[in-house]
């Protein structure tokens, strides 16, 4: 009996610490049952400061401030870009941390107003996409529904969850991000 039970707890604690990769939240989105990867981003005001009107981007190309202090991708010719795209309205200043659902007429305080994505989206030696999603250049298609989760932030350190449902092709969009996010004044 004792040998039993032994094997028995022996069995568990094996399964318990098993590598398992599935448990480990990963930076990026998933679209159409494709997990495309977004390990990088940044943020800033789209309006004046008192406004609270913020755009996240989340991607998978690092970004940059050039020195005039705008924020920029790094070099995209020739290359795929993947992205997350979401627009937020804060309640108040720095009031991040809560959900944020997507209203269409964007006259509420504390909503996503418009969200969009590229997925490995090729573009040429110019860095101009080939054979973009239509219409373009509005990576913003026509959107169904779709919440942001602020989790946390500190200082320029978020996690953010997030799921939209796009009208074009019934699109079902679920993501992750937790890390740091360059700022740009």
């Amino acid at each position: 009996m004792l040998k039993k039970l032994f094997v028995l707890l022996l069995a568990i604690s094996l399964i318990g610490c098993s590598d398992n990769d599935s448990d480990v939240r990963k930076n990026g989105f998933i679209v159409d049952g494709k997990f495309y990867e977004t390990p990088y981003g940044g943020y800033f005001n789209l309006r004046a400061p008192d406004e609270n009107n913020f755009y996240v981007l989340l991607t998978d190309n690092k970004l940059w401030l050039n020195d005039s202090g705008g924020m920029e991708l790094s070099d995209i010719k020739n290359t795929t870009l993947t992205s997350f795209e979401i627009s937020l309205i804060l309640s108040g200043a720095n009031a991040w941390e809560g959900e944020y659902i997507y209203s269409k007429t964007q006259n509420k305080s504390q909503c996503a107003s418009n969200f969009g994505y590229w997925a490995k989206q090729p573009f040429d030696s110019d860095s101009y996409p080939i054979d973009p999603p239509q219409p373009y250049p509005n990576p913003f298609p026509d959107i169904h529904s779709g919440v942001v989760e602020i989790l946390s932030k500190e200082g320029n350190d978020f996690e953010i969850e997030y799921e939209v449902v796009f009208n074009e092709g019934n699109r079902h969009v679920t993501g992750y991000f937790k890390g740091s996010l360059l700022f740009q004044n």
